[in-house]
């Protein structure tokens, strides 16, 4: 079984943490039912791009990726669910990860810890990205411009936090900061 990992990152500096000790809460819905509270927010993602896309295809992959946790979607993946995080800090503009932990909040927390230990003053720290069995990306722009995105492979979680970002107003200057998989 793989252990939990953290890591944060302040101006483009990379510190791996290890294994980081946090309570594991229970989660209070299932998998299933965070999958497809996750489908919603990625379909609202997709359609606030702005350039006119149909977002069903999206949506509908999202939630065939859903059925897996119910047995029903053949992904190849036959591991345990688990769960991974970024979260990031505009004041610091900085980021943390969190990636295979067993629920959903335990990465939450897991990465939300980690980005506060950036500095004292990083009081804003926000979960970007939660996302499981698959990998989470965050991108960055000068002014504290960020955006995140979730997907498999890892370039297709970048491109999603580039759009993300590009579409907050950071325009060409975005730029991946971290992509992180869990359970693949």
């Amino acid at each position: 079984m793989r252990k939990p990992w953290v890591t944060i990152a302040l101006s483009g500096v990379l510190t791996l943490m290890g294994t980081v000790a946090v309570p594991i809460f229970p989660a209070q819905a299932g998998p299933y039912e965070q999958c497809l509270e996750g489908c919603g927010d990625a379909a609202r993602a997709c359609g606030g791009v702005g350039d006119d896309r149909d977002c069903s295809g999206p949506r509908s992959d999202c939630l065939a990726e859903c059925g897996y946790l119910r047995g029903t979607n053949n992904t190849g993946n036959t591991g345990p669910v688990r769960y991974g995080a970024l979260a990031y800090s505009q004041t610091m503009q900085g980021w943390a990860t969190a990636s295979e932990w067993a629920d959903r909040a335990s990465a939450e927390n897991a990465a939300l810890d980690s980005c506060r230990s950036l500095a004292a003053a990083a009081t804003d720290c926000q979960i970007a990205v939660w996302f499981y069995n698959t990998c989470g990306s965050i991108a960055a722009a000068p002014g504290a411009i960020f955006g995140s995105g979730y997907g498999n492979p890892t370039h297709v979680a970048e491109g999603y936090a580039l759009q993300s970002c590009r579409q907050a107003g950071g325009g060409d200057s975005c730029v991946v900061q971290k992509a992180v998989c869990t359970g693949l």
